[in-house]
């Protein structure tokens, strides 16, 4: 087994040191139903009152992405959700920015 990428390994020291709780889903091996049916008994069994997204795809015009599909069941089912695009695959082409820039400057 492969040791995680740099950037997974930061990524889960934040999430560990600000007491977050990940759930990790990929659409291409897991079946996008059954994970939704699952998470919300989860976020019920662990008293949560709002939901920070990330991960990919992230559209900042809601047109797609797998993230934009999560905020919007998450909103019909009246959870307050938001997504933070610091920790969202955004792509390049939505802001006119060349197809290799995968990491935006921050703000």
């Amino acid at each position: 087994m492969t040791s995680p990428s740099w950037p997974r390994e930061q990524f889960d020291k934040v999430v560990k040191t600000a007491g977050a709780h990940v759930v990790r889903f990929d659409e291409d091996t897991q079946n996008w139903s059954a994970f939704f049916k699952r998470l919300l008994p989860l976020l019920g069994r662990l008293w949560v009152c709002r939901v920070v997204l990330g991960g990919l795809w992230y559209y900042p015009d809601n047109s797609s992405g797998c993230v934009n599909a999560l905020h919007k069941l998450l909103e019909q089912a009246q959870i307050p959700v938001s997504v933070d695009t610091d920790i969202v695959g955004i792509d390049p082409e939505q802001f006119g920015w060349p197809q290799d820039s995968w990491f935006r400057t921050p703000s």
